[in-house]
């Protein structure tokens, strides 16, 4: 099942819990839920929570890291996200732009997702999701 994201869940994860919840429960034998942003993400355990999962039976994974992302690690709700270092892809643009300004250089092309965290890493970038780097 494809669930289609509204923009408002972004603000408000919440707003996406009976959406969440009815596609769980029409489909009981759900094993994974791929969630395309952090902001959702952060939310899987309040999703789980809701149709009486327990932390680890479904596998919750999807992209960024967040303050409630991370929380999700702890609680066990989340088993893996992408990490694609969010100040960098707001300082290199800046950076490359002025480097353009200033001296003509090509634009940078920088592959800034580090690859992926997951249970065993998490806590190592905690401290640096929360300050906002990562």
């Amino acid at each position: 099942t494809r669930i289609k994201s509204l923009p408002e869940w972004a603000a408000d994860p919440s707003l996406a819990l009976p959406t969440y919840s009815a596609a769980v429960l029409a489909l009981p034998e759900v094993k994974a839920i791929c969630y395309t942003g952090g902001q959702a993400l952060g939310a899987a355990g309040l999703y789980m929570e809701a149709v009486g999962r327990e932390p680890g039976e479904i596998i919750n994974f999807g992209y960024d890291l967040s303050p409630e992302v991370t929380l999700n690690f702890e609680q066990g709700w989340v088993q893996l996200t992408s990490d694609q270092q969010p100040f960098l892809q707001g300082y290199i643009p800046i950076l490359s732009i002025a480097l353009t300004v200033k001296y003509e250089l090509a634009p940078l092309n920088v592959d800034t997702s580090k690859g992926f965290v997951d249970e065993t890493t998490f806590a190592a970038v905690a401290e640096l999701v929360e300050l906002g780097v990562r």
